[in-house]
């Protein structure tokens, strides 16, 4: 809907005793370009001194755990990309200057940082650590998709660790689309150009009536 929030969703399974979950939502990162641009202050006046695109890294990652993820042992968050540094996703990522070629070292290192930040902001990075509610042999948490979340399909991976192991290991796929009128409309736009292009110009027709109604009439001074 046009009010549309987020959405909230459960999940939860069998644990055996003493093990710990970890939960990893992500999208590919493959293909992947995000525009930034860097201001800097010109003169007296604050400006846009650089443009660069990131490539490589997911438009989404939520880690939800039931124990802290320092206690994964380091090869292992490397092999599943759970690490609170997001260390696998800065060393996978490319930055390239608009127009230009490869940027590497500190500055490269300062994008790939704003980045992360831009994407925290929006709720599309996250580690929560405790999310994950285990007793009883049961396991229960609430993945938390943020309104900001793009259309795509995305992976839930749920593992089952203990003593420093995978025991298990489980993916589903979550797919997040357009629905209600904000689907109707995407359908139309991109099925029904001419239809929705007709519709498009109605409305602001409309609307300039309706505004140009209410200030008619209105006298001079």
């Amino acid at each position: 809907s046009l009010t549309y929030n987020g959405e909230d969703i459960p999940l939860s399974g069998e644990v055996p005793r003493d093990a710990d979950i970890y939960i990893k939502v992500s999208s590919g990162g493959s293909g992947e370009r995000t525009g930034l641009s860097e201001k800097g202050k010109v003169g007296v006046f604050w400006m846009t001194t650089r443009r660069a695109v990131v490539e490589g890294m997911p438009r989404m990652l939520l880690i939800y755990s039931s124990a802290d993820i320092s206690s994964l042992p380091e090869g292992l968050q490397e092999e599943l990309g759970i690490d609170e540094g997001y260390t696998q996703l800065r060393r996978g990522a490319q930055v390239v200057e608009e127009g230009g070629g490869e940027i590497e070292g500190e500055e490269r290192e300062r994008f790939i940082e704003g980045l992360i930040r831009v994407k925290e902001s929006q709720g599309l990075y996250a580690m929560k650590v405790g999310a994950v509610e285990t007793k009883g042999g049961r396991y229960e948490a609430v993945m938390q998709i943020p309104p900001t979340a793009s259309v795509g399909i995305d992976m839930v991976d749920i593992y089952v660790v203990k003593g420093g192991e995978v025991l298990e290991h489980q993916r589903k796929v979550l797919t997040i689309e357009n629905a209600g009128i904000g689907g109707w409309l995407t359908e139309m736009a991109e099925e029904r150009g001419l239809l929705y292009g007709l519709m498009a110009v109605i409305v602001a027709l409309s609307a300039g009536l309706a505004v140009g109604g209410m200030f008619k009439g209105g006298g001079s001074h």
